[in-house]
């Protein structure tokens, strides 16, 4: 089937289009160690919700915490419940901090704050997923 040379890479626009809006942007790939990684906390999420990162390599991660009334943290857990990392984010401020080198698997991360008589901010949504991917 020959194309109209106009048309060559139209096949390709449905795909992308559901891609860019199913979400496809929450997700965070981080290739080596001359990346970082820019994480969002606040109005109870966190952003991206899905990160993926090489095996046994330390990276730098920037939190920033777009609630400018209310702390953050991000806290990292092994499946053992093991704290990785637990790091504090004033309202409207910005860190900047290490995620150690971590060997391949699945860790889940979140906002450990909650105000008294509510939900935590992990039981409204604020948390995700870490993938560790061997390479």
């Amino acid at each position: 089937m020959s194309r109209k040379p106009g048309n060559r890479y139209r096949h390709l626009l449905a795909p992308l289009a559901l891609l860019c809006l199913s979400g496809f942007n929450a997700i965070a790939l981080a290739q080596d160690t001359s990346q970082h990684i820019r994480i969002e906390l606040g109005n109870n999420r966190i952003s991206p919700s899905l990160i993926e990162v090489p095996a046994n390599t330390p990276m730098a991660i920037e939190l920033v915490n777009i609630d400018i009334v209310a702390p953050h943290t991000f806290t990292v857990e092994d499946k053992v419940g093991n704290l990785v990392i637990n790091q504090n984010v004033e309202a409207g401020k910005t860190v900047a901090t290490e995620l150690p080198a971590l060997n391949a698997g699945s860790y889940t991360f979140y906002c450990n704050k909650s105000l008294p008589l509510q939900k935590s901010h992990q039981e409204q949504g604020e948390e995700g997923t870490l993938m560790v991917i061997d390479h």
